[in-house]
């Protein structure tokens, strides 16, 4: 393959294009990766008071109400199966992952 400078001011201009596209789309990726891992840290977090917060209720429960507790137990079964699942299915999801792929294609 010889190198041929662009002639045409279109070629230039396409290419030109081209490069603000990949660009564009290496950005994108970019924020949609520091996205996902602030949403997994902030899940561990939420994940971890729940937990915590209803395993006080649950071992100290003498000294809460029964509707108390009955959240407690409550938040502790549905909450997190529920953090987790939404957080895999919308975030960590490897088929949600964009692609960075070049924009034109070379014969």
């Amino acid at each position: 393959m010889s190198y041929q400078p662009f002639k045409s001011s279109r070629a230039k201009e396409a290419l030109r294009q081209a490069r603000e596209t990949f660009n564009q789309n290496e950005l994108h990726v970019q924020r949609w990766f520091r996205l996902k891992i602030t949403i997994g840290y902030a899940a561990i977090v939420i994940l971890a008071v729940i937990l915590i917060l209803s395993a006080v209720i649950l071992f100290n429960h003498h000294h809460f109400t029964y509707g108390t507790v009955s959240w407690a137990g409550g938040a502790m079964f549905t909450d997190i199966p529920g953090v987790v699942f939404t957080v895999w299915k919308i975030m960590l999801n490897p088929q949600s992952v964009p692609r960075l792929e070049p924009v034109i294609k070379i014969n």
